[in-house]
């Protein structure tokens, strides 16, 4: 991403699902109801250039993920 850190750029990678590794022996394919939080947990990384959030609006924008994230 260091190509991209003086452009005005925006990276969002979402996965479909989340995936259990045999957390408390689940594997993946789990009912729900029985299922690890991993396995319906969906990761999402966002990236922004500093470019990109010197326009204020951007930035605001995105404010309220900041918030709820997880880590």
């Amino acid at each position: 991403m260091t190509s991209w850190r003086d452009k005005k750029a925006i990276v969002i990678y979402a996965a479909d699902h989340g995936e259990s590794i045999n957390e408390k022996e689940h594997l993946h394919g789990t009912p729900r109801k029985l299922a690890p939080p991993e396995q319906f947990r969906v990761p999402m990384i966002m990236w922004m250039s500093d470019k990109y959030l010197e326009n204020p609006e951007k930035a605001k924008m995105f404010a309220p993920a900041e918030e709820r994230r997880r880590i």
